[in-house]
Order: C-alpha cells, then structure tokens, then sequence
C-alpha cells in the first residue's frame, strides 16, 4: 500500500493548479459526454488522450524553447512507466466514474 501512495504522490504532487483544473475539466466533460457507465474504458482512454495533449501543448506554448521541451516531452511520454500510466487511469476513471454518477443522480 506504501508503494502506492509513493506512486500518487510522485505522479501527483508537482502539479500546479493549472494542471490540477486541466484535469477536472476534462474528467468531467468525458463524464457528460458519456451515455451510460458501460462506456467508462472509452471516457477514461479519451480522457487520458486529451488530458496528456492539452498538458503538452501547456508546457510547449509557455517554454522558452519550445522544439527542445516539446522534444522531451515525447520523449518522456513514448518511454513512460506503465505503473504511471495505470495510476493515471485509475484516477481519471474514478473522477469520470463519480462527475457521471453525480450527473445521472440530478436528472431524476
């Protein structure tokens, strides 16, 4: 369970706001845009995709040197660990999971 925690904490923790509300937005818009909780594997997978392109198009619009942290930013993501991938999955398809069991709960 320690290795866990490390996991988030490590994935987690040097997020700044930014990213924290980049997350939020696109969690629960996959979240809205899902018709039932039988498509949570494909909200979370789409989350996941826009979630990493629009924290890569944050860090190359805002860089100095933008061809050099856009080349390391592929880099990073084309050699990432699969622990940090199933951690961010599991997080994203918790928040989805949550925003559209709170959906469903107002339209009754």
């Amino acid at each position: 369970m320690s290795d866990f925690w490390n996991v988030l904490a490590t994935n987690f923790g040097g997020f700044d706001g930014i990213t924290f509300a980049i997350m939020a937005l696109v969690a629960v818009g996959a979240a809205f845009m899902m018709p039932s909780m039988a498509t949570i594997v494909t909200a979370t997978c789409g989350g996941l995709v826009v979630f990493g392109f629009a924290v890569f198009l944050r860090t190359v619009i805002t860089a100095k040197d933008a061809s050099s942290v856009a080349r390391e930013n592929l880099a990073y993501g084309l050699a990432l660990p699969l622990h940090t991938l199933l951690v961010y999955g599991a997080a994203f398809c918790f928040l989805i999971a949550i925003a559209h069991a709170m959906r469903m709960m107002s339209k009754r």
